[in-house]
């Protein structure tokens, strides 16, 4: 896997995954410190952060006009966890860097909250992950974004009986990693009571959208994967893996839990959590490849989540069986050219950098936490 990854052509990625690489050559180096990686992540990281600072602010005296895209925004988050990897290493002057995108970011905020549109929710829920990344420096401009009225522009709390526009439900920019970032801003010092609240809130509404399993009927899932509005739909699926599926509502109730200090939830979580053990066929997970997303490598690292945060044994057995079901998709992919294309090996997503992560970790036996970047 290193040796795909190490000699990839950089010319042919895209910025997101040259961000992707530098987060792997920064956890190679890490993990068996080899100085030539520590050089080709600052390298990477360099190169797509002028890129983007390039595309917002093509001159200093010229204001940004147009709108922040999802990829400039996951980018963004990407180089902040870099950055802050980077001067906890002492390997280059990223935070000076980065000041750049500050204002930039702050402003695109305050623009999702005076013009709210559908995807303002998720915009601005990663441009927070963005200032939780950035902390300590960037905790001014997370105080004056979690301000209760603009809280309520911009996250408005789901009921049951209204939810205004499509409503994700998982980690994939959803309710639970919205629920998970605010949970991390108060444990990191940002105790404020609206925190406290809207977790609580949507730790209710979740709880009132659980329904019972059935295998035999098909009906794998607790929780929905999202929630339509109008008829106020909740759409139930199979799937068990990063973006959504029940272990990123476990991984939630459980940090809640730690929040909120409700057994309650503690047991919840464990009676859901342990029952996705039983799920290890293609129909009760649409779990059919090796990559992070929606494959064997991030069911495996959601598993590894849930046993560090629970300490029960059982996830940890959990993440070594999809971890064999990892490596042995993977041998299959990579005989089957699957990876062929620089931008399939170079992403972390869906390509082999979310699985060189995951392996590498587990090979490591350290923590990165570079999946917050995703969150």
């Amino acid at each position: 896997m290193h040796r795909i990854l190490a000699g990839l052509n950089w010319r042919t990625c895209a910025p997101p995954d040259l961000l992707g690489l530098a987060a792997y050559h920064y956890c190679v180096y890490k993990a068996f410190g080899q100085s030539s990686a520590a050089v080709v992540a600052q390298r990477l990281f360099k190169q797509t952060f002028a890129q983007l600072v390039g595309q917002l602010l093509p001159a200093p005296a010229m204001p940004m006009t147009r709108a922040w895209s999802a990829d400039q925004l996951e980018q963004a988050c990407a180089a902040a966890w870099l950055g802050a990897r980077f001067t906890a290493a002492g390997l280059s002057s990223a935070p000076a860097l980065l000041t750049t995108l500050d204002p930039l970011l702050q402003r695109e905020a305050l623009r999702l909250c005076s013009q709210p549109e559908p995807a303002s929710r998720r915009s601005f829920s990663r441009i927070l992950r963005y200032f939780s990344l950035r902390l300590p420096d960037a905790r001014s401009h997370l105080v004056s974004l979690l301000d209760p009225s603009r809280m309520a522009v911009i996250l408005p709390v789901p009921t049951l009986s209204a939810v205004p526009e499509p409503l994700q439900l998982g980690l994939d920019d959803g309710l639970a990693s919205e629920l998970l970032l605010l949970i991390e801003l108060y444990q990191a010092g940002l105790q404020d009571d609206v925190i406290v609240r809207r977790v609580r809130e949507g730790i209710q509404y979740l709880l009132a959208l659980r329904r019972d399993v059935d295998f035999l009927e098909q009906k794998y899932s607790v929780f929905p994967s999202s929630v339509h509005p109008y008829f106020q739909e909740a759409t139930y699926g199979a799937a068990l893996g990063w973006p959504k599926g029940d272990l990123g509502q476990v991984l939630l109730l459980y940090e809640a839990n730690r929040l909120l200090g409700d057994n309650e939830l503690a047991k919840i979580a464990e009676l859901i959590g342990l029952n996705t053990l039983l799920r290890t066929s293609r129909e009760a997970t649409d779990v059919i490849g090796a990559q992070f997303y929606q494959g064997a490598a991030g069911v495996a690292h959601l598993y590894r989540r849930l046993y560090q945060v629970s300490g029960q044994v059982a996830y940890r057995e959990g993440q070594y069986f999809w971890l064999d079901r990892t490596q042995i998709w993977l041998d299959q992919e990579l005989a089957s050219g699957s990876y062929s294309y620089e931008h399939r090996k170079g992403n972390l997503s869906h390509g082999l950098v979310g699985i060189g992560l995951v392996l590498l970790c587990e090979v490591a036996g350290m923590e990165w936490n570079w999946e917050t970047s995703l969150l």
